[in-house]
C-alpha cells in the first residue's frame, strides 16, 4: 500500500505542533542531553575499565602460553621436535579462558594449529579467512608475529554454540623458534549489572520531567491551532500555482517558472526541481551512452564470452549471450536466450552448479576456476570462467560469467606430460644400465683385489721355505 496523504493543512499543523513543543522542552531538553552524557560517559567509562581488563588478561594468557611452550621444550630436549609440537597442542587445547574465549595457534604459511580451542586433524588453510565485515583476519595475525611486542585485534566470530557473529578481541604475538602465531580470544564482556543500574536511575528522574513536558506540549497545541487558521490562507494560493508548474513538469519535464512564486521557501523547492529535471535529462543521456558502451565491448570480444543468468539453482535461465559466447559455444542469441543454463553443462551437474550458486550468493569477490563445458553439438571442452554476482534495479540476483575456451591449451599441456612421462622412462633406462656396468666393475675390481691377496702370500711363503732351507744346509755342515 502506499503512504496515507494527508492535507496542507495537516502538514502545517503538525509542523507546527513539532516547533513549539520543541520550543516550549528546550530546557528539559538540556537537562535531558546533559544526563544522557553523563550515563553515556560512566557507561563508557565501565566499558572502557572492562576492555582494559580483559586485554590484560588476554597478554597475560598468551605470555603464560609461551612459558607452557618453553618450559615443555626445556624438558623434552630429547624428543623430536615434531613430537614435542604435537604434545604442546594437545595441552593447549585442553585450556579454556574466561569470557568463553579459548587459545589459537597458527603457522606464519597460514596453516592452522589449534583452532576454535581444538587441535586441528588434517590441513586448514586460514591465510584468506576473514570477518563479516571484510576484515582480513590473518594479514593482522601476520603483523602480530613480526611485532616483538605483539598485537591485538577486534573483529567479528562465531562462538562454537552460535551460528551469528559477535564481538571479538584478541591478542597475538610471534613464537619465533617455530614461526607460530599463538593468540587469546575472548568474546567482549559486557559490565552488565552495572550499566543496567545506571540506566535505571537516569529512568526515574527521566520520568518527572517527562510530566512536566506533557503538560506544556498540550498548553500550545491550542496555539497551533490558531496559527494553523492564519497560514492556511497565505500558502493556498501558492500551493495551487507550484502544483500546475509540477504537473507540466511531470509530462513533458518542462522548467518551473520561479519568478511566479512569492515565498521565498517555494522559490527554493521550485529551483530545486528545476535542477533535479535538468539532472534527469543528463542522467537519461548518460544511460543510453552507457549502454551503447557495453553492447559494444559485448560485440567486440569475440574471443570471449559474456552469459548473463539470474540465479534459480537448477531452474536458471540464460539472459543475455555475447557474440563471443555464440563463438564459443556455437549457439545462435536468438535460440538460447531464456533456455535453462544447464544446456551449457554436463548432464548430472545440477547439484554442483545449484551448491556453486549458493557460494557465489555469498561472496563479494566473484570466482573463479576451470571446468568442463558443453557446445551445441555435444562436445566437451575446457574453459577457465569468471563469475560475479549482478546488482539488479528488481532485486532479482543475477550472475554474470566471463568464459574463455583454454581447450587447445590443455591439450598441449597434456602432450608436455606425455613426453615428460617418456623422458622420464628413458633416463630411467639408462640408469639402470648405468647401474648394471657399476656392477660389474665392481666384481671385476673385487676379483683383482684377491689376486692380489694370492701373490703376496705366496711371497712371503717362497722368503720362509728360503730360511728353513739354510737352516738345513748350516746343520748338515755343522754334523759333518
Amino acid at each position: 500500500m502506499g503512504r496515507r496523504k494527508i492535507s496542507l493543512k495537516s502538514g502545517v499543523f503538525y509542523s507546527l505542533l513539532y516547533i513549539i513543543v520543541a520550543t516550549t522542552i528546550a530546557l528539559a531538553l538540556v537537562w535531558y542531553i546533559n544526563e544522557k552524557r553523563n550515563l553515556k560517559n560512566r557507561s563508557t567509562e565501565l566499558f572502557e575499565r572492562y576492555e582494559k581488563q580483559q586485554k590484560e588478561y588476554l597478554v597475560e594468557e598468551v605470555e603464560k602460553t609461551i612459558t607452557v611452550i618453553d618450559a615443555i621444550r626445556n624438558t623434552h630436549k630429547d624428543v623430536d621436535e615434531e613430537n614435542i609440537k604435537q604434545e604442546v597442542l594437545s595441552v593447549l587445547a585442553a585450556i579454556r579462558l574466561r569470557y568463553e574465549g579459548y587459545l589459537f595457534i597458527n603457522q606464519f604459511d597460514g596453516r592452522a594449529l589449534l583452532f576454535d580451542g581444538k587441535k586441528v586433524e588434517g590441513y586448514k588453510n586460514v591465510s584468506d579467512m576473514v570477518d563479516p565485515t571484510g576484515l582480513r583476519l590473518f594479514d593482522i595475525e601476520k603483523e602480530a608475529y613480526l611485532d616483538v611486542n605483539g598485537k591485538f585485534m577486534e573483529y567479528l566470530f562465531k562462538k562454537i554454540d552460535s551460528s551469528e557473529p559477535e564481538p571479538k578481541i584478541s591478542f597475538m604475538k610471534g613464537y619465533r623458534g617455530w614461526e607460530w602465531i599463538i593468540g587469546a580470544g575472548t568474546y567482549k564482556n559486557k559490565p552488565t549489572q552495572e550499566l543496567l543500574a545506571l540506566q535505571q536511575g537516569f529512568n526515574a528522574s527521566f520520568k518527572k520531567n517527562l510530566l512536566w513536558l506533557t503538560i506544556l506540549s498540550g498548553l500550545f497545541v491550542a496555539l497551533c491551532l490558531w496559527l494553523l487558521k492564519y497560514i492556511e490562507g497565505k500558502l493556498h494560493g501558492q500551493v495551487i500555482s507550484i502544483t500546475n508548474y509540477l504537473n507540466k513538469a511531470a509530462t513533458s519535464e518542462s522548467l518551473i517558472d520561479t519568478d511566479k512564486l512569492s515565498y521565498k521557501e517555494l522559490h527554493l523547492i521550485g529551483d530545486s526541481l528545476n535542477k533535479m529535471i535538468i539532472e534527469k535529462r543528463q542522467l537519461t543521456k548518460s544511460f543510453i551512452e552507457r549502454d551503447q558502451d557495453i553492447k559494444s565491448i559485448f560485440s567486440a570480444a569475440t574471443n570471449v564470452g559474456f552469459v548473463i543468468s539470474d540465479m534459480k539453482g537448477k531452474d536458471s535461465t540464460i539472459k543475455e549471450f555475447s557474440p563471443g559466447a555464440e563463438n564459443i559455444f556455437g549457439y545462435k542469441k536468438s535460440e538460447i536466450i531464456g533456455k535453462r543454463i544447464g544446456i551449457l553443462h554436463h548432464p548430472g551437474d545440477d547439484k554442483n552448479f545449484m551448491r556453486f550458486q549458493k557460494i557465489l550468493l555469498k561472496r563479494e569477490n566473484g570466482y573463479q576456476a576451470e571446468a568442463k563445458l558443453v557446445k551445441k553439438g555435444g562436445e566437451s571442452f575446457d574453459v577457465f570462467f569468471i563469475t560475479h554476482q549482478l546488482s539488479r534495479p528488481d532485486d532479482e540476483p543475477a550472475m554474470l560469467c566471463v568464459v574463455l575456451d583454454i581447450s587447445k591449451r590443455k591439450k598441449a599441456e597434456n602432450e608436455l606430460r606425455m613426453l615428460k612421462n617418456e623422458l622420464e622412462a628413458k633416463i630411467n633406462e639408462r640408469t639402470k644400465e648405468l647401474v648394471d656396468k657399476n656392477e660389474e666393475l665392481l666384481e671385476k675390481n673385487r676379483k683383482l683385489e684377491n689376486f692380489n691377496d694370492l701373490f703376496v702370500g705366496r711371497e712371503f711363503r717362497i722368503k720362509e721355505l728360503k730360511n728353513k732351507i739354510n737352516d738345513l744346509e748350516k746343520k748338515l755342515n755343522n754334523g759333518a
